[in-house]
């Protein structure tokens, strides 16, 4: 297992009249990210898709450019941290 030792819990944002979920939501999430090593187990399950995509000739779920607009999202956050300043984009290379 890794060292996450909590799964992720979005608690601020919600449905308007479905906060009584809260509590169900976060003992699903206990138990499922209990049973799986979260560094590796949703890592696996893009590249399968990835290789069932190109065995059915479609797209995969992520893209090659969305998950180059992820990268620079956080670089851009990385940086932005670093110089205390607003980074624009595109991120120039």
């Amino acid at each position: 297992m890794s060292g996450i030792s909590e799964p992720p819990l979005n608690d601020v944002w919600n449905v308007p009249g479905e906060e009584h979920l809260l509590a169900e939501f976060e003992q699903q999430d206990r138990n499922h990210f209990g049973s799986i090593d979260a560094t590796s187990y949703y890592h696996k399950l893009q590249i399968q898709d990835f290789l069932q995509a190109v065995l059915e000739d479609r797209p995969p779920l992520v893209t090659g450019r969305e998950g180059r607009i992820v990268v620079e999202m956080f670089t851009a956050i990385y940086q932005s941290q670093q110089e205390r300043r607003p980074i624009k984009f595109p991120v120039p290379a």
